[in-house]
């Protein structure tokens, strides 16, 4: 009953961990599902504010950020019948907040030896599905993935997906800027959400 499916997400994400923020653009491969389809509904996160919406076939198009709803609805020009394919980019930017990593399990505290000396985790940011941070489908969807992260140098990027090599791409660093590092990561099959975490590990 679904209006469309998301055959294909890829990502490209600039990630600056020190000021919790995120510029995205992504691209979505979809076939509509429903007899005919005017408007296409996504989920984002109310803190991101999108700049462009653009498809392959239609060209640039008019789109509404729903506030506290973590949507946008998105204006076709002409309404699609089933089976059309479209290639969406959405371009987006913004804050979002650090999560807190949930525990597998829950396990008994034990007593710190004290002579082992206790050493704090590196502090991480978390982009799971709770936070809504790339435009997806408000129903539950299957697609296979892109995801390339840029991150400062001395971080690093564990995401859903295989990595696509064995060492990150260093870029080249700008005027004023730190240098950066990205990171690949591809699914092979068709995932339910993508999630990363970006920490110095």
């Amino acid at each position: 009953l679904t209006e469309f499916d998301i055959l294909d997400h890829e990502i490209d994400v600039e990630v600056y961990p020190e000021r919790e923020w995120l510029v995205g653009t992504s691209r979505m491969k979809l076939r509509v599902k429903s007899f005919m389809l005017a408007a296409l509904n996504l989920k984002l996160a109310d803190n991101l504010t999108v700049s462009s919406v653009t498809s392959q076939e239609l060209g640039r198009l008019l789109f509404l950020k729903v506030r506290n709803q973590n949507s946008i609805v998105v204006n076709l020009p002409a309404a699609l019948s089933r089976d059309y394919e479209l290639t969406l980019t959405v371009r987006y930017q913004g804050r979002l907040e650090r999560q807190a990593i949930d525990s597998e399990s829950l396990q008994p505290e034990r007593a710190r030896d004290p002579d082992i000396p206790y050493v704090a985790a590196e502090p991480n940011w978390l982009l799971s599905n709770r936070s809504t941070w790339y435009p997806q489908s408000p129903v539950t969807d299957f697609a296979t993935s892109t995801l390339r992260g840029a991150v400062p140098a001395d971080y690093l990027v564990a995401a859903s997906g295989m990595p696509a090599s064995s060492e990150p791409e260093l870029l080249p660093a700008a005027v004023g800027a730190p240098a950066r590092r990205l990171f690949t990561f591809r699914t092979g099959h068709p995932v339910r959400y993508l999630g990363a975490v970006v920490s110095r590990m």
